[in-house]
């Protein structure tokens, strides 16, 4: 949905209606995406130091960890926004 399309569909007497209900935020949900990005963060930062001292590449494993990481925090907040089950 446009942004005028959901400003449209909120007026007063509108005929129009929103595609699908707004998402709602759930709070338990944002802390754990939030957590989550910090520690991804932070293990990042790890890996581009580690790599800045000794000019290795992170383990493949290290990388596939945070990858699944990421990816379970897409879900956290796909299901968050409505989008996934």
């Amino acid at each position: 949905m446009t942004i005028t399309s959901y400003l449209l569909s909120h007026l007063p007497g509108s005929e129009q209606k929103p595609d699908r209900p707004a998402a709602t935020a759930d709070l338990q949900t944002l802390v754990k995406v939030l957590d989550g990005l910090g520690k991804l963060g932070s293990d990042f930062n790890q890996l581009a130091r580690a790599r800045n001292t000794t000019g290795q590449d992170p383990a493949p494993e290290e990388l596939r960890r945070i990858r699944v990481a990421l990816e379970t925090i897409s879900g956290e907040v796909q299901k968050a926004l409505g989008y996934a089950d």
